[in-house]
Parts: structure tokens; C-alpha cells; sequence
């Protein structure tokens, strides 16, 4: 059962990404996000993010959101211990050149 749904519909990236951050870290393990995206470049960067950070994803058919322009995912929260290793890794603002 859908926990959550996000339409970042309109958004461009990485605004969808961060919307969908923002939810998963608000979400207990095994709650199912949904995220609706029309920006091509949300094809490629959601699972992307969503499978590096521990969460098992699932693109829905075309029609899912009743837009042929639009793709939804069903995104199921990752173990938080995954979560926070993945932020503990990523590089820091002080760690550019």
C-alpha cells in the first residue's frame, strides 16, 4: 500500500530528486513512496538515487499516471542504517577543488 505520493510534475532536476529525498527521510523502512516525474532527465536520476541509497524501486506502467509524457515509480524505504552511511559518503561543500 502507497504511503506517500509526489507529482513533481513541472519540476526540473534535480528538484524531483530532492523532493523524493526529503519524503524517503521522513519514511519508516518498507513505506512506499510514489513519485510522479516528467522531466527526462528524472528517468535517469530517481532510481539512480533511490537504488544508491538503499531502496528498492518499481517503474509503473506508462499509463500509471494517466500522462504519456510522465513516468511513476513505487519507491520502498530502505533500511535507515543504508540511508545514513550514503550521507556520511557523500562528498562535502569544504571537499571541492
Amino acid at each position: 500500500m502507497v504511503t506517500r505520493k509526489i507529482d513533481t510534475s513541472g519540476l526540473r532536476c534535480p528538484l524531483p530528486v530532492i523532493k523524493m529525498e526529503a519524503a524517503l527521510r521522513k519514511m519508516a523502512p518498507d513505506e512506499i513512496l510514489e513519485i510522479t516525474a516528467d522531466d527526462p532527465i528524472a528517468r535517469i536520476d530517481i532510481p539512480h538515487f533511490a537504488l544508491e541509497n538503499g531502496h528498492k524501486i518499481k517503474e509503473l506502467p506508462e499509463n500509471a499516471s494517466g500522462r504519456a509524457d510522465a513516468v511513476t515509480w513505487q519507491i520502498i524505504c530502505g533500511p535507515k542504517e543504508n540511508r545514513q552511511k550514503h550521507a556520511e559518503d557523500a562528498p562535502k561543500a569544504d571537499d571541492a577543488p
